[in-house]
C-alpha cells in the first residue's frame, strides 16, 4: 500500500465526486469515503500508481489491452439439444428455425451495450466509455483508498450523465472478500438490465492480488448471471403443491429465524463420495451432534445404523417420493422429522414424524400464499441448502457439512455407496417400469465439466448447477455473522466455511448437556406452539386474478407493437416495466409483483434469444424477427396467464371447502 498526505485540492475533488455518487453509492461506502476525505490519508494499492500521470498512462494501456484481448459475456438463449421442457424453448425454437433453419448465428458479431464491469477503479473507465457502448456501469474495487483516488481524479458526473441517459445505471460494490464482492458484482448487473447481459465486457484496471482474485471468482460464479425465476409451468406446479401442503393441516409454518439455542452442532449430510470416509466418525460421534440428512443421503446413513434427526427436502419432483418410499421400505422413517419448502411433493409428508414447512424464497406460492409470512431466504438450489439454512433459522451456532462436496475430486465417483445411485437396478425394479427415471450414473468426469479449488487442497470436478449450490452457502456465510460453519468435505471449497479434517473435528467434540433429539423437540415444539400458520386468504387470491387480467392486456399490447419499436433493446425497454422487479415493493407480499415474478424467467429468457438474435441478423432479418414476436408472443402471455388463472381457482376451490 502507497500512503500519503492528500493536498486539500484533491480532498475536494473527492468530496464534490461523493455529493454527485452519493444516490448511486452504499451508504456504508459513502460513509468510509467521506471519512477518508475528512482525513486525507488514505492509502493506493501497490498496483495503482502513486501519481495522476502515471494513473492515465495505465488507463491507456488497460483499454488498449481490452480492446486487442476483449473478455465478452454472451448468451445465446438457445438450450443445448433438442430441450422443449418448457413454453420458452418451444418459441425460441421456433423462431429460431424459422430464421435460420436451426444453423448458428454468426458468433463473430459483438452485440452493443450489455454492461461494462470493471474490477479495480481506474481511469480507465471514462475512456472505456468512450469507446463502448453500454447501460450499466459496475465497478468492484476492493480497495476503498483506489476508489478514493480514482473518484478524485475525474469529474464522474459526465460519466453518471452517460450512464443514465442511456437507461442504465452505476454501481460500486467494494468488498475485500472475492466471493462476496463477486456475488454483489452479479446482484448489481441482475438488478439492472439483466436483459442486456449479452455483450457485457469484463475489464480489469491494474495489476493486483486482491482485485485479481475478486475477477477470477466473478467469472467463476457467472452462471448465476443467468439463472431464470419465474418459469410459468414451474410456478404453476409449485403453487399447486403449496396448495395443497398448505390446505391438509398437516405442516408446521417456519416463517422467521427462531434463534432457539442448541449447544451442539448442526451436521448437514450431503451424499458426495467423501461421506464414506466420513461415515465411521459420524457413527462414534452421533449423540455430540444434531444430524440432517438431505436428500439420497437418507438411505446412506440408515445404512450405516444412523438415523438423522431431520430430513431435508426442496424438489417438487414425484421422484423424491419414489426415493423415500424406496428407503421406508427398509427402515423405519416414522421418528424421523422433515423440514422442507412448501412447495415438495405433497405426499412425502407422510413417511416422517412431523414436519416443517417454510416459505421458499421467490417462488410465486410465497407471494401469493404467503399472507405475511417471511420466505425463509437461501434455501436453494439444493436440500443441502435447505438443510443449511434451516439450521441457521433453527438456532444451531455451529452449522457443519458432511458429504457435501458439490462435486467429486476422483473422476470416477459421483456418489456416496449405499445411496439409490448405488443400486440403480435394485431401485428401479422397486419403483416399476412406468416410473424408472434413474439411468446408471456415467463418471464423474462426464457428470461435472469444470474443475475449481478443492476444500483439503488440489482441484474437483465440478458443474454449473453444483457451484449455484456454493454460491447460496456462501451467501449464508455472509448474511449469518455469528455462526461458525466447518465444511468436513473432500469437494469444492466454499469460501466462509473452515476446511477441517472430519475424524479430527468430530471426535474433538463434546458431549452436549442434552440430546440432538431433546434440542429439536424444543424446536418444533415451539412451531406447534405457534400453529401451522395464516390459512390462505381468498381475498389474495381474488385480487391477483384482478393484477393478472391487468398484467397479459399490458404485455400482449407490448409484444402486439414489436416491429415498431426497432429492436430488441427497444422492445426490452417497452417491455421491463412489466418483468423487471420494483425495487421499492414489499416483494414478498406486492400482488403486482408476483404478476411480473411469474412470467419473468419464461419471458426473459425469449428475450436473451431476442437480443442475441438482434445483435447478429442484417436489418430484413431483424424485422422478420420482430414480425415472429408480434405473432407468437401475445397468444403465449395469453396461454400462460390462462394456466395460473386454472392453478388458483383450484386453490380457491380447495380453500371454500
Amino acid at each position: 500500500m502507497v500512503e500519503a498526505q492528500r493536498s486539500g485540492e484533491e480532498r475536494a475533488r473527492l468530496a464534490a465526486a461523493l455529493r454527485v455518487l452519493e444516490p448511486v453509492l452504499p451508504a456504508d461506502l459513502v460513509s468510509v469515503l467521506r471519512d477518508a476525505a475528512g482525513r486525507g490519508d488514505w492509502e493506493l494499492p501497490a498496483g495503482l500508481p502513486s501519481t495522476l500521470e502515471d494513473r492515465l498512462v495505465l488507463a491507456h494501456a488497460a483499454l488498449d489491452h481490452h480492446v486487442r484481448n476483449p473478455n465478452l459475456i454472451s448468451f445465446s438463449g438457445l438450450e443445448p439439444g433438442p430441450s422443449l421442457s418448457t413454453s420458452a424453448n418451444k418459441i425460441i425454437r421456433e423462431f429460431h428455425d424459422a430464421l435460420v433453419g436451426g444453423a448458428p448465428l454468426d458468433e463473430s458479431a459483438t452485440p452493443p451495450g450489455g454492461a461494462l464491469i470493471c474490477f479495480g477503479a481506474g481511469l480507465h473507465i471514462p475512456l472505456l466509455l468512450n469507446t463502448y457502448p453500454t447501460r450499466d456501469l459496475v465497478i468492484v474495487e476492493p480497495h476503498p483508498g483506489a476508489l478514493c483516488q480514482v473518484f478524485a481524479d475525474h469529474d464522474w458526473k459526465p460519466v453518471l450523465d452517460r450512464v443514465t441517459e442511456a437507461g442504465g445505471r452505476l454501481s460500486v460494490v467494494c468488498y475485500d472478500n472475492p466471493a462476496v464482492a463477486a456475488m454483489g458484482a452479479i446482484a448489481a448487473v441482475r438488478g439492472g438490465n439483466i436483459g442486456l447481459v449479452d455483450g457485457s465486457r469484463v475489464v480489469v484496471g491494474y495489476r493486483d492480488e486482491m482485485v485479481a482474485r475478486t475477477a477470477n471468482a466473478f467469472l467463476e460464479r457467472r452462471v448465476n448471471l443467468m439463472v431464470y425465476n419465474g418459469y410459468v409451468e414451474d410456478e404453476d406446479l409449485l403453487l399447486g403443491f403449496a396448495g395443497r401442503n398448505l390446505t391438509q393441516g398437516r405442516a408446521l409454518t417456519l416463517g422467521r429465524s427462531l434463534e432457539t439455542p442448541a449447544a451442539m452442532p448442526a451436521v448437514i449430510v450431503g451424499s458426495g463420495p467423501s461421506l464414506d470416509a466420513s461415515i465411521d466418525a459420524l457413527k462414534r460421534n452421533r449423540d455430540k451432534v444434531a444430524v440432517f440428512s438431505c436428500g439420497s443421503a437418507l438411505l446412506a446413513l440408515l445404512e450405516n445404523g444412523i438415523r438423522p434427526d431431520v430430513h431435508c427436502e426442496l424438489e417438487a419432483d414425484p421422484y423424491i417420493d419414489d426415493i423415500l418410499r424406496y428407503s421406508a421400505a427398509g427402515h423405519d422413517l416414522s421418528e424421523i422429522r422433515l423440514v422442507a419448502a412448501n412447495t415438495v411433493y405433497p405426499g412425502i409428508l407422510g413417511y416422517f414424524a412431523g414436519a416443517a414447512l417454510c416459505f421458499r424464497e421467490g417462488t410465486l406460492a410465497s407471494r401469493i400464499l404467503g399472507n405475511g409470512v417471511e420466505p425463509l431466504p437461501l434455501i436453494a438450489p439444493s436440500c443441502t441448502n435447505t438443510g443449511a439454512s434451516f439450521a441457521c433459522a433453527m438456532g444451531f451456532e455451529e452449522v457443519v457439512l458432511c458429504g457435501v462436496d458439490l462435486g467429486a475430486r476422483a473422476a470416477d465417483r459421483h456418489h456416496a455407496a449405499s445411496t439409490v445411485y448405488d443400486r440403480v437396478e435394485d431401485y428401479n425394479a422397486f419403483v416399476g417400469e412406468d416410473r424408472v427415471w434413474m439411468q446408471p450414473k456415467s463418471s464423474a468426469s462426464t457428470q461435472f465439466n469444470r474443475q475449481v479449488a478443492a476444500n483439503f487442497g488440489g482441484e474437483a470436478y465440478t458443474n454449473d448447477d453444483m457451484l449455484q449450490m456454493r454460491t447460496a452457502f456462501e451467501l449464508l456465510t455472509a448474511e449469518r455473522g455469528r455462526t461458525r460453519f466447518v465444511n468436513l468435505s473432500d469437494g469444492v471449497r466454499i469460501d466462509g466455511f473452515e476446511a477441517v479434517e472430519p475424524d479430527g473435528y468430530l471426535d474433538a467434540l463434546a458431549t452436549p448437556h442434552r440430546t440432538p433429539d431433546a434440542a429439536l423437540e424444543t424446536v418444533f415444539d415451539r412451531l406447534a406452539g405457534e400453529g401451522a400458520g395464516p390459512p390462505i386468504d381468498p381475498a389474495r387470491l381474488e385480487r391477483f386474478l384482478e393484477l393478472l387480467d391487468e398484467w397479459e392486456s399490458r404485455a400482449v399490447a407490448v409484444f402486439s407493437h414489436a416491429v415498431s419499436y426497432g429492436s430488441a433493446v427497444g422492445l426490452y425497454d417497452a417491455l421491463s416495466p412489466l418483468l423487471q422487479p420494483d425495487e421499492t415493493a414489499a416483494r414478498s407480499t406486492d400482488l403486482w409483483e408476483a404478476c411480473r415474478y411469474a412470467h419473468t424467467g419464461s419471458l426473459m429468457k425469449v428475450f436473451h434469444y431476442l437480443r442475441y438474435a438482434d445483435a447478429r441478423l442484417g436489418e430484413g432479418d431483424r424485422r422478420t424477427l420482430l414480425t415472429l414476436v408480434e405473432e407468437r408472443l401475445p397468444p403465449a402471455v395469453s396461454e400462460m396467464a390462462a394456466m395460473l388463472r386454472r392453478r388458483i381457482d383450484a386453490i380457491r376451490s380447495a380453500v371454500g371447502r
